[in-house]
């Protein structure tokens, strides 16, 4: 059953970004954005502090942080890590039915929308040009998501479009953004992102 990696607190932000910055190296160079006005702009804007539960509707994060007593039993990779069949689904109970959906959850919090957000987390590079500098990405709470481990929920993952591009060393390097956030869901081959932002600024993560 391909499972959101936390367990009790797969969503917190604070505990993915521990865990992921174990071994770390030099802090990444990121680097600055290139036009006069998109400094002062970001001087003027007051950007709220959010944390990744937030972005989740209840229903989704109560089904979350309660998943079936039998997923910390399942070994990663075996058989039984994978998403039940249709024939299977009429068989479990309410509860995992819930955290199934959970799991691929497309719902959002309508209150985001064209807010003015901060947020911590990894970035999943989508488009870079020759010399690796990344203008579009997924942003997700913890490290190796879509790419080693199993993406989050898609409520979980923000779409960031970054025109001035960003080069970075290290991807388990965590990053903070600032943008306006959207409830506009993006496809892509790394997976469904059922937030976007036009990203402002892009720093290294800091306590």
């Amino acid at each position: 059953m391909n499972r959101y990696p936390l367990s009790t607190a797969c969503t917190l932000a604070t505990a993915l970004l521990v865990a992921a910055c174990d071994t770390r190296v030099e802090t990444s160079q990121v680097s600055p954005p290139v036009q006069e006005h998109t400094q002062v702009k970001q001087i003027n804007i007051n950007y709220r502090e959010v944390s990744w539960e937030e972005l989740i509707p209840k229903g989704d994060l109560d089904a979350l942080l309660n998943p079936p007593e039998y997923i910390d039993d399942i070994v990663e990779g075996s058989a039984a890590d994978s998403m039940p069949t249709t024939s299977t689904i009429s068989e479990i109970s309410e509860d995992e039915s819930r955290y199934q959906a959970a799991l691929t959850s497309t719902r959002i919090k309508p209150e985001f929308d064209n807010q003015q957000i901060r947020i911590a987390g990894f970035i999943v590079p989508i488009e870079f040009n020759d010399e690796l500098t990344i203008s579009s990405f997924l942003f997700v709470p913890y490290f190796g998501a879509c790419i080693h481990l199993p993406p989050p929920p898609p409520n979980q993952v923000i779409h960031g479009s970054f025109p001035e591009g960003v080069q970075i060393e290290a991807l388990y390097e965590p990053f903070t953004i600032e943008g306006k956030l959207r409830t506009l869901k993006k496809e892509s081959e790394f997976g469904t992102a059922a937030y976007s932002m036009e990203v402002d600024r892009i720093h290294p993560y800091k306590e």
